[in-house]
């Protein structure tokens, strides 16, 4: 989202080495010289020389603006620059969108010309045609299918002038071949394209949504159809989406990049041994699930939510290509719905049951559910680099096998009271029936329902251990890494007359550790006893954190509730290339209170752009409302936060009064908008 103008992908350097791959290879002195010796053409010479000196204008730009050298196009420059060229903001653009949108087109003509350049370069078209034809075969078409690519012969070139089904067929052969297509043979499909009739013939359709069904080279036959724009005789729309940049810190890539990946993520799920790749294997017919991938976000950029423009877009490629009506409804769910699963596993509250049978209902079948979970992976995996995680994969692969139950009939085979009583049998038998305290006996019999369908009966016993050896107005700490997750666990027990507010000092005490809180969730008990148990990443460490560094939170977590008046510290984190967010692009501060989703809470959902102690500032102010809070979920990506609050009043109940919501609201939007404490 910050690219140098240098070193970048389709930067000053990408055409640098245009003009040594023309003077190494081919003697020219200049780029354009290659048009005389039928290398390149007249357009992409005229497309090179106006990137190049679209990014030299820009280069010039940052020096004068910073007095000095410097070659990173920063954020608030982006900002800049933008104001300065005039961009005007337009129904569902940003002005620096548009601007970056226009940089990104030229750098991509500047790094598909280099990589195309570079591989004529190196090929060896004799030799390479020599052991093709002696050792390939043919297949339909004229074609050779040789070692290792696939070759058109003389009259197969002949055949697939001014032909676009004839062009499709050979993509889709390279896909069920598993073959490059020869770099001679691509170059006549790329001096093609510019002549193709407007027209699309239904044989080029079928070819294409045959090409969507096998995993094979779809992402790499994908991208090459895109960089010579026949992706958009197709897909209309990618087009508009070509460069077009989300101004925010959690894409890193345009959107026609973003939805590409999504593509290369899902099918490289092929080879995967976990969950995700048994559903994506299981999936009869994948076409639907990739060609939703392809156009899922090509709504953005427009007034409207990008969910419903997906949505028409979904319904005219189905009609376009020729989709029966259950792949064009299949479709159309999947592009309307598709941060649907990743709304539910990351911001609600998946120990409800409520919120499980709701989801499956709006989900409707198990083939929708195994296309959907996939679908979601790959979306969130094709955000930006290590976006995917094995917390996120562990919540999304809990939210699908809960909700697979009710859609495929799967059930204990027993009545929730039985079940519930069966889990509570699991835990005596863990701490030892014949044993067993009064105290913990009393604790076994009161442990709400959310709590025994959510958690392992080992954890629980665990977790009544640590309560049962608490002394008076004493507080424990335990904190435990989950290798499979790559997280951190810390379980908080005590009793609630130890001091108020202990949500909101245990997240000061973790966040005041440079820590990154991905969940909690909150328990009272019986006789007042309180469980609090987060999941954490740990940044100051890429696997298990030492010993000595739990032991130090762990101290912390008990001092915050037991020193009176501590107020946590928060360190400053260094990030590479980080700045500070220009105010004119930023998307405002959202806070939503919802008080349909749930019978027993009040959700209140918090979006906006990370600071120092933020969650500690709106857990504080929670707090200071009168609130309890019962369920948390911490969203964090890069510089924006989505955090949500499952709360009641201190009596147990929703809140129900206007006026105190509408309170909530305006604090909460006043602590956020506060600079660092």
């Amino acid at each position: 989202s910050e690219p140098n103008l240098k070193k970048s992908r389709g930067g000053l350097r990408d055409a640098h080495l245009i003009r040594w791959i023309a003077a190494v290879r081919w003697g020219a002195r200049h780029p354009g010289d290659l048009v005389a010796l039928g290398v390149l053409s007249a357009e992409d010479v005229r497309r090179l020389e106006a990137a190049v000196e679209f990014l030299l204008w820009l280069r010039n730009e940052l020096h004068f603006a910073a007095g000095k050298p410097g070659d990173v196009l920063s954020r608030a420059d982006q900002v800049r620059i933008a104001e300065t060229c005039g961009c005007a903001p337009a129904e569902g653009m940003l002005p620096v969108e548009q601007f970056m949108r226009e940089y990104f087109r030229h750098t991509g003509e500047v790094s598909h010309l280099a990589a195309w350049l570079l591989a004529k370069a190196r090929a060896a078209p004799r030799w390479t045609k020599f052991w093709t034809s002696l050792f390939g075969r043919r297949v339909p078409g004229g074609l050779l299918a040789g070692p290792t690519e696939i070759l058109a012969t003389r009259p197969a070139l002949r055949r697939l002038r001014g032909n676009l089904a004839a062009i499709m067929h050979l993509v889709e052969l390279a896909s069920l071949y598993d073959k490059q297509i020869a770099v001679q043979t691509w170059e006549a499909i790329r001096r093609e394209v510019p002549s193709l009739a407007t027209e699309i013939p239904p044989e080029a359709c079928r070819h294409f949504t045959a090409l969507l069904e096998h995993p094979g080279r779809l992402g790499e036959l994908l991208r090459r159809l895109h960089e010579v724009g026949l992706l958009e005789r197709f897909i209309p729309e990618f087009s508009h989406a070509r460069g077009l940049l989300q101004f925010n810190q959690y894409h890193k890539y345009t959107v026609d990049e973003h939805c590409l990946r999504a593509v290369e993520r899902a099918v490289d799920l092929v080879a995967d041994s976990g969950p995700l790749g048994r559903v994506y294997r299981a999936i009869a017919q994948k076409r639907v699930l990739h060609l939703a991938l392809l156009i899922h976000d090509l709504g953005k950029g427009y007034p409207e939510d990008h969910s419903e423009v997906g949505r028409r877009i979904a319904r005219d490629t189905a009609r376009r290509l020729g989709l029966d009506d259950e792949e064009a409804d299949h479709l159309e769910f999947l592009v309307s719905k598709h941060l649907l699963m990743n709304h539910v596993a990351l911001r609600r509250d998946t120990s409800d049951e409520q919120t499980i049978v709701r989801f499956a209902a709006e989900v409707g079948s198990p083939e929708r559910l195994q296309t959907l979970f996939v679908f979601t992976a790959a979306d969130l995996g094709a955000v930006g680099p290590d976006t995917w995680t094995g917390w996120k994969a562990e919540v999304l692969a809990d939210l699908f096998h809960r909700a697979m139950q009710h859609l495929a009939g799967e059930s204990p085979g027993t009545s929730r009271q039985e079940y519930l009583e069966g889990r509570r049998q699991a835990v005596r038998d863990l701490l030892g029936p014949d044993q067993l305290p009064p105290k913990l006996a009393v604790q076994i019999e009161a442990l709400p329902a959310a709590y025994l369908t959510t958690t392992d009966p080992a954890q629980i016993a665990d977790d009544l251990r640590l309560l049962a050896a608490l002394a008076p107005g004493e507080v424990k700490a335990q904190g435990r890494y989950q290798r499979d997750s790559g997280t951190v666990q810390f379980t908080v027990g005590t009793s609630e007359d130890v001091t108020p507010g202990i949500f909101h000092k245990l997240t000061g005490a973790l966040s005041g550790h440079g820590l990154e809180i991905l969940s909690a969730q909150i328990y009272t008990l019986a006789e007042g006893m309180v469980l609090d148990r987060f999941w954490v990443y740990d940044p100051d460490y890429s696997g298990e954190p030492p010993p000595h560094r739990l032991e130090e939170i762990q101290r912390s977590l008990v001092e915050s509730l037991l020193t009176e008046g501590k107020r946590p510290r928060f360190r400053r984190v260094w990030q590479p290339g980080a700045t500070q967010q220009p105010a004119a692009a930023t998307a405002p501060t959202r806070v939503h209170i919802d008080n349909h989703t749930s019978d027993r809470y009040t959700i209140i959902d918090v979006v906006t752009f990370d600071r120092r102690g933020l969650l500690y500032a709106i857990t504080r102010t929670l707090f200071e409302l009168g609130y309890s809070v019962w369920r948390a979920k911490i969203g964090t990506y890069l510089d924006q936060v989505v955090d949500v609050f499952y709360v009641t009043d201190q009596s147990g109940a929703k809140v129900e009064s206007a006026h105190h919501l509408q309170e909530t609201r305006r604090r909460l939007l006043e602590v956020i908008e506060q600079p660092d404490e």
